[in-house]
């Protein structure tokens, strides 16, 4: 009976072993592949703020109308928060915006949803010499160009840039 439950006790180690030695692959998603280190590096003072929800590693999807899900497998490549730093400086440094400006971003959604849906909605406050010379909400909203993860960062990255495109307009 004692060698028929170490048996039994052996084959459950082993079957567990197999469980917990399965390979997970994460797809990780990068906003900043044509952003070059000089921008990144630029002495622009940007500083961007998440909602909670977006502090997560995963994408957001919005599941419902009260609903918000981060994803488990579709992780950002590195922070949202430094990605969108980086192409705001991006767009800076391209513009040959003046360095004495600073921004203050607050992204309240960076989102998809389940129905194709993309959405960015975020606050911009801009100070020169201490004093505020911008302060404005900035939203878009529209429907993927294609299904899946690969096709709503792309989405999501060209609203952005095109906002960030037109806070830099609003200043000038």
């Amino acid at each position: 009976m004692a060698k028929f439950s170490l048996i039994i006790l052996a084959s459950m180690i082993f079957a567990l072993n197999g469980c917990s030695s399965q390979v997970v692959n994460y797809d990780r998603y990068s906003l900043i592949e044509d952003v070059s280190a000089i921008s990144i590096q630029s002495n622009y003072n940007v500083e961007v703020s998440l909602n909670e929800i977006l502090n997560q590693p995963g994408i957001v999807l919005k599941t419902s109308d009260v609903s918000l899900r981060s994803a488990n497998k579709h992780l950002w490549s590195s922070s949202l928060r430094s990605q969108l730093e980086s192409i705001f400086k991006d767009v800076l440094y391209k513009e040959n915006f003046a360095k004495n400006t600073s921004f203050a971003i607050y992204v309240n959604k960076f989102n998809g949803a389940l129905d194709g849906t993309v959405e960015i909605d975020l606050s911009v406050a801009a100070f020169k010499n201490n004093k505020q010379i911008l302060f404005k909400n900035y939203v878009r909203k529209g429907k993927q160009d294609a299904s899946g993860y690969d096709a709503l960062v792309i989405k999501l990255k060209g609203f952005y840039k095109e906002i960030c495109k037109e806070i830099v307009a609003d200043i000038r």
